[in-house]
């Protein structure tokens, strides 16, 4: 068993043996003043453009600034497709008030939980011939439904 004298004295050798190790290494980092020295992969300063020297001569093409707001959307969303927020439920009708303040009264089983203030995306198609309409907003038959987030 080790003693507390030795414990110390092996620390004292390790760290000893540490420190000299990293001086070596160290010293093999520095500069070399023969003509064998290699290019250990540090790059040339002076290969490096100064702060006053121009990247590319030439002028880069910038985008023009807009005149006025796009005349159609530009988030266009595919046929059949709503997003919004739930702003009314009943057991047979879903209604999906979009950011453009649309509202959908949606016919068909969500078969996923909802929540007023939910953000949905909602797969629709036209009604059927036997389905009636619900709620005041536009009519279609809810196909699917997805909770964003979840």
């Amino acid at each position: 068993m080790v003693g507390r004298t030795g414990l110390t004295v092996a620390v004292a050798v390790a760290v000893a043996v540490a420190v000299a190790v990293a001086a070596v290494a160290l010293c093999a980092c520095g500069p070399s003043d023969g003509p064998e020295e290699e290019n250990l992969g540090v790059p040339n300063p002076s290969a490096f453009p100064s702060a006053s020297s121009p990247m590319s001569s030439a002028n880069l093409p910038t985008i023009a600034k807009p005149t006025a707001p796009p005349s159609s959307p530009t988030d266009n969303l595919p046929r059949g497709v709503l997003a919004g927020r739930v702003t009314a439920l009943t057991d047979a009708c879903t209604e999906v008030t979009t950011d453009d303040g649309a509202t959908w009264s949606l016919v068909g089983d969500p078969q996923v939980p909802l929540a007023l203030g939910n953000t949905v995306t909602a797969r629709v198609t036209e009604l059927d011939a036997g389905d009636r309409a619900c709620g005041l907003g536009s009519p279609a038959r809810l196909v699917s439904i997805r909770v964003v987030g979840r």
